[in-house]
């Protein structure tokens, strides 16, 4: 494995590697020492653990603070305070949040208690061990915030829609996301990996293959009294972007390297972005076309994301006619696969409105919509749908 994430766990450490030709492999280790049978042939591995500790000191890592003012407001909390390297040897959280205190000016965080075994795992085997410049610390919200191009995730990851909402952005970079998951989820039970825990490893992951576009807080990391450095590192995506207001909301555009890439509806406030490049004005003038004739082919080209299976799904999606629905079991049939099945691929589509998810509903009502089975997005699609329907109706 050349790229790897890892992520702290119940059963010790759940990890997904990648190598040189994005075959991937997961596992879990019950200490952190075991990295040491594949730190050699690593390139990078990120981890969601402190690295570089305080010592008798009340500064806060300039790290944490510069994370937690990006994930403002709502993530902002998932960044603690770094316990003090001096509390490490406490035997239980009274001696360790008094220890901190005498050092910090800071009780300790029943949060930071409860890792505190592998802060000291992972400080302890760093300080002996030669590679340790391979091994990194992320923060699994700030490296979301970054392959969202700097907008934190907007629900928390332990809920529903959390957990769709960063597993869709994942997808958006790996294709072999709903594979990972659902061979971690089939691995393990939920006592020993928590479904977030996954997530968290596998972000780590992706963002250590972006290794050449990687950003750190702060800027010129800090070092602590053993030389580690104090820092937290990130994708720094390279994309152009253009942010357009639809009759029903605002649509989130994305292009890399001359292909379209990403699009999204926005429910947060977010100001008007207009295209700078030629192929950001050739999708908008094209979104905006749909509006006056909702029967338009898209012409664009896209960056190929997703499985064979989900790509299957999304042809047959562009096959449905403007003004048309079809539900979730028909297509089943359709593609000799189940309902559910089909409703995944709908919810990981990456180009609403251009590959019309929209036009697929349940049985027995709406349907989900864009990762969401209530709420504003569900607005969205009905408004699509009335659209479409309204327009063949003018031309009877």
């Amino acid at each position: 494995m050349k790229f790897i994430g890892i992520d702290g766990c119940k059963a010790g450490w759940f990890y997904v590697g990648f190598d040189d030709k994005n075959q991937w492999r997961i596992g879990v280790i019950k200490h952190i020492e075991q990295i040491a049978s594949f730190i050699s042939e690593s390139a990078l591995i990120l981890i969601d653990i402190p690295i570089g500790l305080r010592g008798n000191n009340s500064k806060q890592r300039l790290c944490d603070i510069e994370a937690r003012l990006r994930l403002k407001p709502k993530r902002s909390a998932s960044v603690f305070p770094v316990p003090s390297r001096v509390s490490l040897q406490a035997n239980n959280y009274q001696q360790a949040s008094h220890l901190n205190f005498q050092a910090s000016g800071r009780k300790l965080s029943k949060q930071s208690w409860n890792i505190m075994n592998k802060i000291k795992q992972v400080d302890d085997f760093l300080l002996r061990t030669k590679e340790r410049y391979k091994i990194r610390e992320m923060h699994p919200e700030l490296c979301f915030w970054a392959l969202n191009h700097q907008r934190a995730m907007q629900h928390n990851k332990r809920t529903l829609q959390g957990f769709s909402e960063r597993e869709k952005l994942l997808t958006f970079h790996c294709d072999a996301t709903e594979k990972i998951v659902n061979e971690a989820l089939r691995l393990y039970p939920r006592k020993d990996i928590a479904r977030d825990d996954i997530l968290d490893a596998l972000v780590g992951a992706v963002t250590a293959r972006f290794k050449e576009n990687l950003a750190t807080l702060p800027e010129c990391p800090e070092r602590d009294a053993m030389n580690l450095p104090m820092e937290v590192v990130f994708t720094d995506m390279k994309v152009d972007r253009a942010v357009i207001k639809m009759p029903n909301g605002l649509l989130n555009l994305e292009t890399k390297d001359n292909e379209l890439f990403k699009v999204e509806w926005l429910l947060e406030e977010c100001s008007e972005q207009p295209a700078q490049t030629q192929l950001l004005k050739d999708v908008v003038q094209q979104l905006q076309h749909y509006w006056s004739n909702p029967n338009i082919k898209f012409s664009i080209t896209k960056v190929k994301q997703g499985t064979v299976f989900m790509n299957r799904v999304w042809h047959a999606l562009e096959q449905i006619p403007s003004g048309e629905t079809r539900t979730y079991g028909d297509l089943a049939k359709i593609l000799n696969t189940s309902p559910r099945a089909v409703g995944n691929a709908c919810r990981n589509n990456p180009y609403p409105l251009i590959v019309p998810c929209h036009r697929v509903v349940s049985a027995t009502g709406l349907g989900g919509y864009d990762g969401q089975i209530e709420g504003e997005k569900l607005e969205i699609k009905k408004k699509l749908l009335a659209h479409e329907l309204n327009h063949i109706r003018s031309q009877i």
